[in-house]
């Protein structure tokens, strides 16, 4: 039959025998292997080419072998796009400054790697590859430390560590410890945290004597390399407990040459406090740091406990005979204490008048519709202040705050004087004038103070 053999001449399809005359018909293992070869060529033909990096030059690959035998290992390369054949030379591109560098015949990246080192837009990006901000896990010599945690963490709750941070914050800002227990707080972290769960008062308040323990023996190795150290020291009553304290404060050098300062004590002092009481506190503190053959001078105010403390300290050093220059500098006495003396003596001479300013503030504060009324009258001065500071008759530099303040308002107490019948305290014409030079006498101890 005709229809299922042929004969083909020298030009015969793929497939077919070369020889003259030979069948056409091909088995199944040939049929097979001619279209998996029209697919590669078909895949060959549709395959897109590399980018040119130049538009007016052309590619040519025909003439050259690609210059890279084996795959290419080196990291420079993640710097470089693909190499491709620009005008019979195999270049590359670098990806960051978009430069054009001819590959050499051997194939060695030694030119590439001094461009990639020299790359200022290389550099500028590992620079900012570098810039994470890490918290630090541990404070350096001196510097307290910040708490914060690695910012690459797993991510998990630690509940030890949370409680930590919460003790931490309530003795940082002086909140109860109560505060765990209310209702609003525990909220506000279940919404942040799911897995948060409530913790006692008692449980806070245990953590936090933990932390107390852990920054004091941080504080003790930290004073073990100093080795001069000066104190502060002073006592107060609080007024609504009707209890009296004292605080000791170190002020020293770190290894760093920062000024450092640290609560040394703080404690209460049982009345009557006589100086030996003061003293037996102040020796007791210092052997529990280990400080006491470091003490290079104390500062106290001029109270007559504290000449007679300083005196039996300085008799307890002097037989360890640390003390410089034989203890000639070991009293200091306050200089802002000195200057409160002189100062509060000279107000004492205008203290009707300071009365007068101190009552007016007091008079106008005390009611809303005095204050609401005083600030329309303001208004109508166009004055920018509006706010009065009522003073602390403890705190003489309160006194200066409050004169400097009321004076900006004196046009504004004379009005309200012609329209408050019981507003009494205005101060006349010459009192101003009294204050007004009074008050360039107290800015150059203001000043002072505040350099102290």
């Amino acid at each position: 039959m005709t229809d299922n053999v042929s004969t083909c001449g020298p030009s015969s399809t793929p497939g077919c025998s070369s020889t003259p005359g030979c069948s056409s018909t091909p088995n199944v293992e040939e049929f097979f292997v001619r279209v998996d070869d029209e697919i590669q060529e078909e895949e060959m033909e549709q395959e897109p080419l590399e980018p040119n990096f130049d538009s007016d030059q052309e590619l040519d690959q025909e003439e050259h072998d690609h210059p890279f035998k084996r795959p290419r290992k080196s990291e420079v390369w993640k710097d470089m796009e693909d190499p491709i054949q620009i005008n019979g030379e195999w270049k590359t591109q670098c990806k960051h400054c978009k430069s054009h560098l001819t590959i050499s015949k051997s194939g060695t990246p030694s030119h590439i790697i001094r461009h990639l080192n020299k790359c200022p837009q290389r550099k500028l990006k590992l620079k900012q590859q570098s810039m994470i901000n890490f918290l630090p896990s541990d404070s350096s010599a001196g510097t307290p430390n910040s708490g914060g945690v690695s910012a690459l963490h797993n991510g998990k709750l630690d509940m030890l560590c949370m409680r930590e941070g919460i003790a931490n914050w309530i003795v940082m800002h002086e909140k109860p410890f109560s505060v765990v227990e209310e209702e609003g707080f525990n909220m506000m972290l279940k919404r942040g945290i799911p897995q948060w769960t409530s913790v006692s008062r008692h449980t806070i308040k245990t953590d936090a004597f933990k932390v107390y323990e852990v920054e004091k023996k941080k504080l003790k190795a930290l004073l073990k390399g100093v080795d001069r150290i000066s104190l502060t020291t002073d006592l107060w009553r609080a007024r609504p407990q009707r209890i009296e304290y004292m605080v000791l404060t170190g002020h020293f050098v770190d290894r760093d040459w920062k000024l450092q300062k640290r609560v040394l004590s703080f404690v209460h002092i049982p009345p009557p406090r006589k100086g030996k009481d003061i003293e037996n506190c102040i020796f007791k503190c210092l052997k529990e740091w280990e400080i006491e053959n470091k003490v290079f001078t104390v500062s106290v105010d001029n109270a007559p406990a504290n000449d007679s403390c300083i005196q039996i300290l300085k008799d307890t050093f002097s037989l360890t005979k640390r003390l410089l220059c034989g203890g000639a500098l070991f009293h200091v006495r306050c200089c802002a204490h000195i200057l409160n003396i002189m100062v509060q003596h000279g107000l004492k001479q205008v203290k009707i008048i300071v009365k007068n300013v101190h009552d007016t503030v007091d008079y106008l504060n005390g009611r809303e519709a005095r204050m609401r009324k005083f600030v329309e009258i303001v208004q109508q001065f166009n004055l920018k202040e509006r706010r009065l500071v009522l003073e602390c008759k403890t705190r003489w530099n309160s006194t200066y705050d409050m004169l400097s303040c009321a004076i900006k308002f004196k046009e504004v107490f004379s009005r309200r004087a012609l329209e408050d019948n019981y507003y009494v305290y205005c101060p006349s014409s010459d009192d101003w004038l009294k204050i007004e030079k009074l008050l360039e006498i107290l800015k150059v101890f203001y000043d002072t103070t505040n350099v102290i």
